[in-house]
C-alpha cells in the first residue's frame, strides 16, 4: 500500500491517494479523494485511514504501508506522541484500524519509490470528483 498527499495553495485543495496491490501486482485497487483543507498531513492521514478500509474491505490481511512522510511514520509506528498532533482524532481512528486482526507494516520511503501515489495525488487535485475507488480485476 502506497499512500500520498498533494497540497495545491492556489485552490486550497488537497489530493489524497493510495494504492493498494498484491505482491504479483495482478490485484490492484486505489482511492483518490479531493478535500478542501490546508494541511498536508491531514491529507496524508486522511488518505491512510480510507487506504486502511479499502485494504480491509479487500480482505487483505498483511499489508506493507510505504508512505514519504517520515513523521507521520514514525507516529504511526509508536505507541505515543500522537496524543498532542494538531490531527488527534484521525491518528487515534488509524491507531484502532491498526489494532484489527491483521499485520501492518509502515515504512519510509522516498518520494521517488513513491511515485505512482505522488503522480495521482498531485494529479487528483485537479479534478472535480471528491471521491473515487477503482479496481484492476487480476487477469
Amino acid at each position: 500500500m502506497n499512500v500520498d498527499g498533494s497540497f495545491f495553495p492556489s485552490n486550497k485543495r488537497i489530493g489524497s491517494r493510495g494504492v493498494v496491490r498484491d505482491l504479483n501486482y495482478t490485484r490492484m485497487v486505489g482511492l483518490s479523494s479531493l478535500d478542501e483543507v490546508d494541511d498536508i498531513d491531514m491529507s496524508e492521514i486522511l488518505a491512510w485511514n480510507h487506504d486502511l478500509n479499502l485494504a480491509w474491505d479487500r480482505g487483505f490481511r498483511k499489508v506493507l504501508c510505504e508512505m514519504d512522510n517520515l513523521n507521520l511514520v514514525h507516529i504511526l509506528n509508536s505507541k505515543e506522541g500522537f496524543e498532542t498532533h494538531l490531527h488527534v482524532t484521525l491518528l487515534l481512528e488509524a491507531r484502532e484500524k491498526i489494532q484489527r486482526d491483521w499485520k501492518i507494516e509502515v515504512n519510509h520511503v522516498d518520494k521517488e519509490a513513491n511515485g505512482v501515489a505522488h503522480f495521482l495525488a498531485g494529479r487528483w487535485v485537479c479534478q472535480e470528483q471528491p471521491l473515487c475507488i477503482w479496481e484492476i480485476p487480476s487477469s
